[in-house]
């Protein structure tokens, strides 16, 4: 091989590398924007998301610390943190289900023992619910009854049923 020849395949094998380096810094280029792409666009939300429970469940952890639920009463299915020291509970149910009503009553009497409840509110209700008219009764027979009766028909609530058999205050 002469001088000239060599240089020919010098020649050829630098313009080989020079397109195989440009086509690994297309395909670097390619990569990061579609890894950009998919971070922004389509995993984004998830990550945000992830982080933000993560963050709520730490705040949780510490707000209620030694809190247990019995599973007979019910379950937390769901929480928010607002970054407040007030916190709101919302407990969902089985409308005019009694069962269901007494067991949101027991989860209403845990919270307010540990807790001490300053206010319970209630859906639909506005204004302050007054129970006193229906706890007042001083026939504990007759009130007991009353209460269970208006309980099998759906029309009290276990915010209201915990009001009037907590501990005979109404």
């Amino acid at each position: 091989m002469n001088v000239r020849g060599f240089l020919k395949v010098w020649h050829r094998g630098k313009a080989v590398s020079g397109l195989v380096e440009e086509l690994n810094f297309k395909k670097v280029v390619s990569v990061v924007t579609v890894a950009c792409f998919l971070t922004s666009f389509v995993f984004g939300q998830a990550v945000a998301s992830v982080v933000e429970v993560n963050r709520e469940t730490k705040q949780f952890t510490k707000m209620f610390d030694n809190f247990l639920i019995p599973h007979t009463s019910g379950r937390i299915t769901e929480a928010k943190y607002f970054g407040s020291k007030k916190v709101v509970i919302n407990i969902q149910d089985l409308h005019c289900h009694p069962e269901v009503q007494k067991n949101i009553s027991k989860i209403i009497s845990i919270l307010d023992a540990k807790y001490k409840l300053p206010f319970v509110y209630l859906e639909g209700a506005m204004g302050s619910l007054d129970t006193s008219w229906l706890g007042g009764i001083e026939d504990k027979k007759l009130r007991d009854h009353i209460v269970e009766s208006l309980m099998a028909q759906g029309k009290l609530t276990g915010a209201e049923y915990y009001s009037i058999t907590r501990s005979g205050q109404s």
